[in-house]
């Protein structure tokens, strides 16, 4: 039957085929051997069995199948050898039936790799089944082996070879802006850095050269002096009492806002690629009050005896006046009566000032001179005591002022006596 063999005639009885062979039809007078890539495990069979994937078997004969050793696979069935794993492959036990790729961080150099290596320090791979680790370009860095990226250089520090395990930091009197720098960049001719590590250059001092005093309401240009870069200067008054800084069309000034009190100035360099900010040491400004001065008006140069006038002063910081007067003269309500026939008035105008004014004194002379009379009239119902001649001696009595008067009228001339 199948599964034996009768190998001489005469028989009385068929013999089981040996493990390793087979005999697949009756009668047979010999038993096969299992092909390559195949095997009978067992006697009395009737076929051979392939190997399983993962297995082979190289020569005839077999009873078993050989598992694919480490670095190696066998796929599918029937396979009469291990193949090797591929480069940038491993196998790292035995039967494999296919190679894992080398994950990111690691690499599989050549065939038959039993296992992933760690790209080391310096270096990495970015995907899977890499044969080999980049190393970390210029301006990055790789830390710690098994490493899928290379990191850039942070802002301050710089690598400029490929490799680097650390990025270096910018040495005095350099910088390194942003970051994947590689290389540290020199800061300009008279600056410099405050340490190691520095993005940026210290500006040159930065001083506020001007002004140094000033009046109230004074709008005074501010001048600095030093710094360094292409960075916007602006200004700031603090907790100053007496000035603030100006805007608009007075952008870039002082503003004296009191006469009294305290202004203290800053200037500050704003930051640009190169360098970072800087800001000057405060600088002190005097103040000082506005001096006032008073103009006035409606005062004539002279004026005779019982006229008034209403004097006007006007002070140039807009406060009220104070008015006074001596001489041949009265004030009432505002109005100046001339009580003389010759004599000086005196109108005088005073303003207190405040803390941004300082005071202001004005006078004024009116001269008084006679009254005349024009016409007889004038001298009755004792308007002859509110005359004079012209050369200022008083009338008598009522009569002597008419008499007069008719002299005038006579003959054109004041000389009466």
């Amino acid at each position: 039957p199948a599964g034996s063999f009768v190998a001489v005639g005469g028989s009385s009885s068929a013999t089981l085929c040996p493990a390793g062979t087979f005999s697949d039809v009756m009668g047979a007078a010999a038993c096969t051997s299992a092909p390559a890539g195949s095997f009978v495990a067992v006697g009395g069979s009737s076929s051979a069995t392939l190997c399983l994937p993962g297995t082979f078997s190289a020569a005839v004969g077999a009873v078993a199948c050989t598992s694919a050793p480490v670095g190696s696979f066998a796929a599918g069935s029937g396979n009469t050898a291990a193949t090797l794993c591929p480069a940038g492959t491993f196998s790292g036990a035995v039967g494999a039936v296919a190679c894992t790729s080398a994950p990111a961080g690691s690499f599989a150099a050549g065939m038959g790799n039993t296992a992933a290596t760690l790209c080391p320090a310096g270096t990495f791979s970015s995907a899977a089944g890499a044969v080999g680790c980049a190393p970390a370009p210029a301006g990055s860095f790789v830390a710690v082996g098994g490493s899928s990226s290379a990191t850039l250089c942070l802002p301050g520090t710089f690598s400029s070879a490929a490799g680097a395990v650390a990025c270096t930091p910018a040495p005095i009197g350099s910088y390194a802006p942003g970051t994947g720098n590689t290389a540290a960049i020199p800061c300009p001719i008279g600056t410099t850095t405050g340490g190691t590590g520095s993005t940026s250059c210290n500006q040159a001092a930065l001083t506020v050269v001007s002004p140094s005093s000033g009046v109230y309401l004074d709008r005074l240009p501010i001048v600095v002096a030093g710094g360094s870069g292409t960075g916007a200067v602006t200004f700031d008054a603090g907790a100053s009492t007496a000035c603030a800084i100006g805007s608009g069309l007075d952008a870039g000034k002082v503003i004296i806002t009191h006469g009294t009190g305290s202004c203290s100035i800053t200037a500050t360099k704003a930051a640009d690629a190169v360098f970072r900010s800087a800001t000057s040491p405060s600088s002190g400004v005097t103040v000082a009050k506005l001096a006032q001065t008073i103009t006035f008006s409606g005062v004539p140069a002279s004026a005779p005896m019982a006229s008034n006038f209403t004097p006007v002063a006007t002070a140039t910081s807009g406060f009220p006046t104070v008015i006074t007067v001596s001489g041949p003269c009265t004030l009432s309500l505002g109005v100046v009566t001339i009580t003389g026939f010759s004599g000086t008035c005196v109108v005088k105008a005073t303003q207190a000032g405040n803390a941004d004014y300082f005071s202001a004194l004005a006078t004024v002379s009116v001269l008084a001179v006679p009254r005349t009379p024009v016409i007889v009239d004038d001298c009755k119902r004792d308007g002859w005591k509110q005359l004079a001649r012209a050369d200022g001696r008083r009338f008598r009595n009522q009569g002597d002022c008419v008499s007069y008067v008719n002299h005038l009228l006579d003959h054109g001339d004041h000389d009466d006596d």
